[in-house]
């Protein structure tokens, strides 16, 4: 999430711009790209480790891709610190859910909450 925050939120910025909303269509589709193998990956040794219960991953996938988009709309909107973590909390839980793993197993980090 870091890197997203190029040059003070000008990457952001410009995506979420109303004249972009193609350029963030296929950012998002070649980040669902990148993302969807090393996810099924992570979610199919979980389920080997009996970590995740997941009846049908690629809906896990697109569940997981979503809170993440949600969590970058907030680096866009420059909300603050506070909010940014528990933003980030809520995902966490929202995550191991999807996955139906533990409680406070899913941990993501940023700067604003290190």
């Amino acid at each position: 999430l870091q890197k997203a925050m190029y040059k003070n939120g000008l990457l952001l910025n410009m995506i979420y711009d109303v004249q972009n909303l193609q350029v963030k269509q296929k950012l998002f589709l070649r980040i669902e790209e990148g993302l969807s193998p090393k996810l099924t990956a992570i979610i199919e040794d979980g389920i080997k480790q009996k970590q995740f219960s997941v009846s049908y991953i690629p809906t896990a996938i697109d569940y997981i891709l979503t809170i993440l988009e949600f969590l970058s709309l907030a680096l866009y909107q420059r909300t603050s610190p506070r909010i940014l973590t528990s933003r980030i909390r809520m995902a966490e839980k929202l995550i191991e859910s999807t996955l139906s793993s533990k409680d406070k197993s899913i941990h993501i980090y940023t700067n604003a909450n290190r």
